[in-house]
């Protein structure tokens, strides 16, 4: 079925959302967990990340006393019933439509380069990033981790640094201990600052918090970057806000023993919280990349999935 974007002077008149987003991707979500395998299992944490909402309208006429569907023909019942959403409907507004913003460094004057579907847009000539951030850019922090070859393939991630509320989690070694980690707790990581590390770019749920845990798990391993443009990086595909919602997911993917930890989730309270972009080295094999400073690998087919997500 062939679709196009809703403008202004489109003939016709639509009706307006009246269901709230959340409670869409709520009864999605309940659809989901109807035909899975998981369903008798009861559900104690649940975030909605990554996700994307599209509005389509179906096209109808009147047809005497009833209201045809105009793509099949088919008949959708009396119009009595539809009268109340009818009346609802307007014209298609220009606020609908696209807004473009120029894409030359709000710094330099410099053009910005970026890959069609990255949120993340880089101006080589002063070597700043920016994402944009109602209407406008924003610069963004970012460092990229350092790497002694010159073939190297860097992924984006987020690392964001928070606290709790209540103080549970302050401290890279409190994550260490709260999810049971079978590491040493060294001094030094009472004194490290807490930080996920969560990609910055999309892949299947499965891939993403696994790769997610480790990283973060491994990170004082993990060089101090330097400002620095990679010469062949990945784009940035997943925006730090839906990054900062996948906090309690990810640290429910870490713990050794789950059980103990979900059911602190729902009263986890996160604040404080920062953000910055690092981009880290991998080395290119047959179908894998593998990070060149921790024991985390990539596969390559994942990276062109997620391209689609």
């Amino acid at each position: 079925m062939h679709v196009k974007p809703v403008v202004a002077g489109m003939a016709g008149k639509f009706i307006g959302q009246e269901i709230r987003t959340r409670e869409i991707l709520e009864h999605a979500a309940k659809l989901s967990i109807l035909f899975s395998s998981e369903k008798e299992q009861a559900m104690q944490y649940r975030e909605f990340i990554g996700e994307s909402l599209s509005r389509i309208y179906l096209p109808v006429y009147f047809a005497g006393e009833k209201l045809v569907d105009a793509v099949d023909g088919r008949s959708l019942g009396n119009a009595e019933k539809y009268i109340k959403w009818i009346g609802k409907g307007s014209l298609p507004q220009r606020l609908w439509e696209p807004r473009f913003i120029s894409t030359l460094c709000p710094r330099c004057g410099g053009l910005l380069d970026g890959e069609r579907d990255s949120l993340v847009l880089g101006c080589e000539n002063c070597e700043t990033l920016w994402q944009e951030h109602k209407g406008r850019f924003q610069l963004l922090k970012w460092k990229v981790i350092s790497s002694d070859k010159a073939d190297a393939f860097f992924l984006p991630f987020w690392k964001i640094t928070f606290q709790t509320q209540k103080g549970e989690l302050k401290s890279f070694a409190d994550f260490l201990r709260l999810t049971n980690q079978p590491v040493l707790v060294e001094k030094a990581d009472n004194e490290r600052p807490l930080a996920f590390w969560i990609p910055a770019f999309k892949i299947h749920p499965k891939a993403f918090l696994q790769i997610s845990t480790k990283v973060t798990t491994a990170q004082k391993y993990i060089p101090p970057g330097k400002k620095a443009f990679p010469g062949h990086a990945y784009p940035v595909t997943f925006p730090w806000r839906e990054a900062f919602q996948a906090l309690k997911s990810v640290l429910a993917a870490a713990a050794v023993s789950r059980k103990n930890i979900y059911p602190l989730l729902p009263g986890l309270r996160i604040c404080s919280a920062g953000y910055a972009l690092r981009y880290l080295p991998f080395t290119v094999r047959s179908h894998d990349l593998v990070q060149q400073h921790i024991p985390v690998t990539v596969v390559s087919a994942a990276l062109k999935y997620g391209r689609r997500l």
